[in-house]
Order: structure tokens, then C-alpha cells, then sequence
């Protein structure tokens, strides 16, 4: 294996909690995403033109803005109608070959270990208007031990302040994971339960570092570091690839208060590769609106059992 990250690469996420890797990706790579990305895009929506029907399947990898599903926005183009593109290693090849890009594979055996899964990969697309991600710690929704877990977040278009680049607070990853909660007057809010189930207590702004990135750049991130992307206040898209890796031998956290039902099966027939932690039992204080699920796939090395990674 050669040596991607260099050993002050290594110190530094290690002391801060992430790296950023410049021109991880050529800028033939970040066209062919883009017109992959749009390709899915496309699909569904002559899909959906065609059929007048959403699809379970579809609404799993294609999730469109939910005020252009209940009609109150109208979009200028079908690709700012989209906001996410969810699991694409399920149904794209091309997708399944990048997650698998040598340089990631590298990067992420030297960071959380020789044998890898990923968890799951998402396309972010942040039109202009597009509001906040909310702070967050990525971990609190897999909910992995140990936290063997880093993203990697590539920009497809160039990422600034005004368009909602990355924003992270640096050291945040050493203290696990922080209450995160639904916030104060979205009782009820069930279809966006789990976009806004975030930290309970946000970071003071003036310690945030914000991190611009142009296109091919990518940002590898410990699972535990708190970050956050601010609204699109520009004119212009901001498109990003997101993937989450963690070693094999991670595993699902145990409730301690209901140890026996701490991870049941939720949903019916067909549904066994979703899984649901009951971290919403009495006294604990944190709902829990995330299921873990099956890994996408194996990336690298051997199959370590488990239900969920």
C-alpha cells in the first residue's frame, strides 16, 4: 500500500479531528460525478414524468426538496429540485468504482484501519437558498463503538462562505458524542425529524473554522467532530459527494438500560437489513429518529460478521 496521507497529515487529523486533501480528485473525475449525478437525476425524473409515481425505490436513492413534493416550490430546473442522491453504490456503478478510488481506500486504511466498509454514500446538492445542515456529529447517527468512523466529503463545485461550505470546530472529535436533540418548537415535525435532529448546544461562532474547497478537494473527517454548512446565500449551486467508511470491527452501541432490546428489528417483511437502537427509552434523554443499517458494501479486507457493518 502506498502512503497517501504524510505523517504531519496523520498528526493533524489526529490533534484537529480532519485533513483536507487538495485535488483528491482530477478535474476529468469531478466532471464525470457531476454528469453522473445529473444522469440519475435525469432517469428519475423521465421516470416519474412518465409514470406520474414517485417509487419506493426512487425516493430511497433520489430525495427531492419537500416543498417541490408538496408543490409549493417550483424549481427553474429539475436538478435544483433535488437536494440528495442516498446510497448511489446500490444502483450505479460508477458510484460503487468511486467509493472504492484508490487514493480513499489508502486514506482511509491509514486512518481507521486495514479492513473497511462503507456505511453509506450521499450526493449533496445545495441550489441557491437552500438552507442550513444543521450542526451535527456524524456518529450520532450511526452510533458505532468504536468510533472508527470518518467521512469524506468531496466538492464537485467550488465550495465558499456564501454557498455553504464546510464549517467544523476543530478538536471537537476527542469528547464523543454530544447530546443531540430535536430543537425547541418542532414537536410533531415528523417528516423533517430527521434532517433536524441535531446538537443541542451549538458552537461558539468565533471558534468555527470554515473551510473553502475547490473542485476535487475533499475533506476526511473523524467521525465524532462536530460540523455544520451553512444556507446558500449565492447564485450559484454547490454540488458535494459525501461517503462514510468505518472499520469492520466497529459495532452498534448497546442501550445499557434495555441491553435485550437495545437493537430490534423495525418494519416488515423484507426490511431485515434496517435496524433501530432504542436510545429513546426511559430516563435516556436523546430521541433516536436514525436506523442502522446494512453497509453498503465491503471496500477492502475481510468480512468481520455483525448485523449491521
Amino acid at each position: 500500500m502506498s502512503l497517501l496521507l504524510t505523517d504531519a497529515q496523520l498528526a493533524e487529523y489526529k490533534d484537529n479531528g480532519y485533513i483536507v486533501v487538495r485535488g483528491l480528485l482530477t478535474p476529468n473525475e469531478v466532471a464525470e460525478t457531476r454528469e453522473e449525478m445529473r444522469r440519475m437525476i435525469d432517469d428519475w425524473y423521465d421516470d416519474f414524468e412518465s409514470s406520474g409515481k414517485e417509487g419506493p425505490a426512487w425516493k430511497e436513492v433520489v430525495q427531492r426538496d419537500p416543498a417541490v413534493q408538496r408543490g409549493d416550490l417550483v424549481p427553474e430546473s429539475r436538478y435544483r429540485a433535488v437536494r440528495k442522491l442516498y446510497r448511489m453504490t446500490t444502483t450505479s456503478s460508477f458510484f460503487e468504482r468511486q467509493a472504492r478510488h484508490k487514493k480513499l481506500v489508502e486514506a482511509c486504511q491509514q486512518l481507521v484501519g486495514k479492513d473497511i466498509r462503507l456505511l453509506q454514500s450521499m450526493a449533496l446538492l445545495k441550489p441557491p437558498g437552500t438552507a442550513q445542515k444543521r450542526w451535527h456529529q456524524d456518529n450520532a447517527y450511526f452510533r458505532l463503538t468504536p468510533i472508527d468512523v470518518m467521512g469524506c466529503w468531496i466538492a464537485i463545485d467550488p465550495a465558499f462562505v456564501q454557498n455553504g461550505c464546510m464549517h467544523v470546530l476543530s478538536q471537537s472529535h476527542g469528547n464523543g458524542i454530544a447530546l443531540h436533540r430535536m430543537p425547541e418548537g418542532s414537536e410533531g415535525m415528523t417528516e423533517q425529524g430527521a434532517v433536524l435532529y441535531s446538537l443541542a448546544d451549538i458552537p461558539d461562532e468565533t471558534q468555527v473554522t470554515p473551510l473553502p474547497m475547490e473542485p476535487g478537494d475533499a475533506l476526511l473527517f473523524h467521525g465524532a467532530l462536530k460540523h455544520f454548512t451553512p444556507p446558500n446565500r449565492s447564485n450559484v449551486d454547490r454540488y458535494a459527494v459525501q461517503y462514510h467508511y468505518a472499520a469492520a470491527h466497529c459495532q452498534p452501541t448497546v442501550c445499557p438500560i434495555d441491553m435485550e432490546n437495545s437493537v430490534k428489528a423495525t418494519g416488515g417483511p423484507g426490511d431485515d437489513d434496517k435496524r433501530h437502537a432504542a436510545f429513546d427509552c426511559d430516563p435516556c434523554v436523546e430521541p433516536q429518529f436514525w436506523f442502522f443499517r446494512k453497509a453498503e458494501m465491503t471496500v477492502v479486507g475481510e468480512e468481520k460478521g455483525g448485523v449491521y457493518i
